[in-house]
């Protein structure tokens, strides 16, 4: 689990916005009533995903950034673990210690794109989690270590 004390509005998306990716509209749209809104975000993290991405090279110029693909939420127990997540951080928002001491909330504004859907429903927070999820921290991945003959290995065991 997640936590941040500050909200995507907090800073009008000066900055959020751009960190995260999300779309200058999209951030106007869905954000505009938190601008300046002192709170905190709380919200789940995949540390061990099973869904995976990849990276490839697009040009054999070193100098050129390579195309990556995410793959967020590709395996389908990725997102029936985020959504159990969410719900998890509201069970922590509604106890009383945040809920009555610090005022505590969902921001409920329905998100663009899940109109379709009743709002907190699974079908919601399905659409909640891909409209609106993003890498944070530091993003990593691995390679597979062996010898030369390995058409699959990308480095041997001096990191060569």
């Amino acid at each position: 689990m997640g936590f941040t004390p500050f909200t995507l509005g907090n800073d009008y998306g000066i900055l959020s916005s751009r960190v995260l990716g999300i779309d200058r509209n999209f951030y106007r749209q869905y954000f505009r009533g938190l601008g300046g809104v002192e709170g905190f975000s709380l919200g789940p993290i995949l540390s061990r995903p099973k869904s995976r991405g990849n990276v490839t090279l697009v040009t054999s110029n070193p100098f050129h950034a390579p195309r990556i693909s995410l793959n967020y939420f590709s395996h389908p127990d990725d997102i029936v673990t985020f959504i159990r997540g969410m719900k998890f951080a509201f069970e922590i928002a509604s106890t009383p210690a945040l809920r009555d001491d610090f005022g505590a909330r969902f921001y409920d504004k329905v998100l663009p794109g899940c109109e379709a859907f009743v709002p907190l429903s699974d079908a919601y927070l399905e659409c909640y989690a891909r409209t609106l999820t993003g890498t944070i921290y530091h993003p990593s991945g691995t390679c597979k270590m062996g010898p030369a003959s390995d058409p699959f290995s990308v480095v041997d065991h001096r990191l060569k």
